[in-house]
């Protein structure tokens, strides 16, 4: 059971790493490849996370909880140090719309 568990989350991560290089990839085609592989190991450690972590909300809450929880130093660093605040609201959604996919995957891994 536990064999599942880590494969499982480890599913989630790849989904979710693989959703943020495609979207770095076609959104902009000039970030470094240090830029990707960053986003890559945080979005596959998000989707580790949402797997294997537990609390009373339902599914989709608690992975939408946690993606934003976990995105507030991005939020910081990329919109509110450098003063772009235009981005912060698409950088929301898109967590969002990620911790839908992650709640949707992972409601689905573990009924199996």
């Amino acid at each position: 059971m536990k064999n599942k568990k880590s494969l499982n989350s480890i599913i989630v991560g790849v989904i979710l790493g693989t959703l943020e290089s495609l979207l770095i990839t076609f959104g902009d085609p000039s970030a470094s490849w240090l830029v990707l592989l960053q986003s890559i190991i945080f979005w596959f450690s998000v989707g580790v996370i949402v797997y294997i972590s537990e609390t009373e909300l339902s599914q989709y809450l608690h992975s939408v909880f946690i993606v934003l929880f976990l995105n507030i130093p991005w939020y910081i660093n990329l919109t509110i140090i450098p003063n772009k605040l235009e981005h912060l609201v698409p950088m929301i959604i898109v967590s969002v719309v990620f911790g839908l996919i992650a709640g949707f995957v992972t409601k689905k891994l573990k009924k199996v």
